[in-house]
């Protein structure tokens, strides 16, 4: 649910005009780019990390977790990809983390915290019910069984449209 959840929080911002889809990840996390970084990752966006199509061929989780222990994002940017961004899929886990630095950079809040005032609050989802998972600084949220399926019946039975969780 982390995914869900990251890219709920991505829309939001996106809604708010804080990012957009092709607003470049090293202008949006520059204290994050790498001094070797490949010119290919330099024109990765917010749309190829939603869309996992950053032209790698495989989950970097591990290898960006190697060359960079303390900063996931930054050892993420020094991965460079086997193939063109936007023309392959591949499920990558890097992904999300790099999508929550991003809300946080843009919000100025951690991710937990915008998704409990704009999501999971209004959802009738507390605080207490949702896990982080932390990477570099807060994490990306999951949920227990209960809270999610409870989530997933007021979205199918809510008659507020979501533009109203505010």
């Amino acid at each position: 649910m982390s995914k869900s959840f990251t890219s709920i929080a991505v829309g939001f911002a996106l809604a708010d005009g804080l990012v957009g889809l092709i607003d470049r990840v090293v202008d949006l996390l520059p204290d994050h780019v790498p001094n070797d970084m490949h010119p290919q990752v330099a024109e990765l966006t917010v749309h190829h990390l939603l869309s996992m199509t950053t032209g790698h061929t495989e989950d970097v989780l591990e290898d960006a977790w190697a060359l960079e222990p303390l900063d996931l994002v930054r050892g993420f940017l020094r991965i460079p990809p086997t193939r063109p961004a936007g023309t392959v899929h591949a499920y990558n886990n890097p992904t999300t983390y790099v999508l929550a630095r991003i809300v946080e950079h843009v919000t100025g809040r951690p991710l937990p915290e915008v998704l409990d005032e704009r999501l999971f609050r209004p959802m009738g989802i507390g605080p207490g019910e949702c896990f982080r998972v932390t990477a570099t600084s807060s994490g990306c949220p999951v949920t227990a069984t209960e809270p999610t399926a409870r989530w997933g019946r007021s979205v199918s039975s809510s008659p507020k449209p979501m533009s109203s969780w505010r």
